[in-house]
């Protein structure tokens, strides 16, 4: 994966019985670090929206690239010096079940089913049971950083997804936020797979401050008026031509009879 929010990995080695890989030096901290000093209590959401902003954009494209991640969690995630956030370590991450591709072309390897690793706090009901990969694995950790970052404490307060359903455990709302925020947040927190956020987008569709949403929807718009400033005349050129040629390969009996009848008085003049 190569993007700005995902840990760059340049180089993979193999030095006897040992492999290594080299990555990008990061400067900064890990989130978990800054939950327990800098962030302790919960943010503001002007200071954690950028964190949480820059977590989306990266599971966005690892989920458009077919990987699920599978193991989000504070942990995980740096919070560089220049406030660029990094998602690091796809160790145990998930290739998606490609659709209409047969069995046999698909990768094998799925370190969620061959090594049965998972962070109990942060992993989804479905990844307990071994089920196969989903985006909605990511977006239940995603809705619990979330959470984190602004109430400062784990929605369940730590207790895994297995155990919170079992004992029907519901999260303190979070008051500083708006209810479309809330219910992005308690829509990543379902239980069940089915009922839960679908995508990355879906999520901020509803948890964008509304300055944010209000501004994408402004460039959403320009493109559509710039797409239709640049078709319209190409589609306005087509259509002359289309007209000339009809009219130049329109052989004479097809003219309706009024042209036909003036044709024939001007070549008797001629």
């Amino acid at each position: 994966l190569a993007h700005p929010n995902v840990i760059t990995v340049h180089e993979f080695f193999r030095d006897g019985p040992h492999r290594y890989i080299t990555m990008e030096l990061l400067e900064g901290r890990p989130l978990d670090e800054l939950l327990k000093t800098d962030y302790w209590g919960g943010l503001p959401l002007d200071q954690a929206w950028p964190i949480i902003d820059g977590l989306c954009r990266a599971l966005h494209y690892g989920h458009e690239k077919g990987i699920v991640h599978s193991d989000i969690k504070p942990a995980n995630i740096f919070v560089c010096e220049d406030g660029t956030v990094k998602v690091l370590d796809l160790g145990i991450a998930r290739p998606m079940r490609i659709p209409n591709v047969p069995e046999s072309e698909q990768t094998t390897f799925d370190p969620g089913k061959r090594l049965g690793s998972l962070t109990p706090a942060y992993a989804s009901l479905e990844m307990w049971y071994q089920e196969e990969p989903d985006p909605r694995d990511d977006i239940y950790a995603l809705a619990c950083v979330a959470y984190m970052l602004l109430a400062g404490v784990h929605p369940f307060k730590g207790t895994s997804a297995k155990k919170a359903f079992e004992q029907e455990l519901v999260p303190d709302k979070i008051e500083s936020i708006s209810r479309g925020q809330w219910a992005a947040i308690t829509g990543g927190l379902k239980f069940k797979r089915a009922d839960r956020i679908k995508s990355v987008d879906q999520f901020l569709s509803l948890f964008a401050p509304q300055s944010v949403a209000r501004k994408r929807l402004k460039v959403a718009a320009w493109i559509g008026l710039a797409a239709v400033a640049i078709l319209l005349p190409i589609d306005l050129e087509y259509y002359e031509r289309l007209v000339e040629e009809r009219v130049i390969q329109t052989p004479v009996s097809t003219m309706p009879r009024s042209e036909e009848h003036t044709s024939e008085l001007q070549s008797q003049f001629r």
